[in-house]
């Protein structure tokens, strides 16, 4: 890519499973714009989720925190069941 040229952001659908980050009126699915290129270890971190255990599928594939994300994709995040 030459240089000066500038990408557009990406939309990204990031679904919620069991109520994950639902507050008061808020859905369990939203969409962000992203830059070109940003993993999803990238989103995660945006939305301050990157301390949480998480199964991260994009596109119903599970994919590991560096995984790119392309732009329509679908990220479901998951969190780790985990228990006694």
């Amino acid at each position: 890519m030459s240089a000066g040229i500038t990408q557009s952001p990406i939309e990204l659908r990031v679904r919620y499973v069991f109520g994950l980050l639902r507050h008061d009126g808020e859905r369990d699915e939203r969409t962000l714009s992203i830059e070109p290129g940003q993993t999803v270890l990238d989103v995660l971190r945006q939305l301050d989720l990157s301390g949480i255990e998480l199964l991260t599928v994009v596109n119903n594939e599970m994919v590991g925190d560096h995984t790119i994300l392309c732009d329509g994709d679908e990220l479901t995040l998951i969190p780790a069941i985990q228990g006694g």
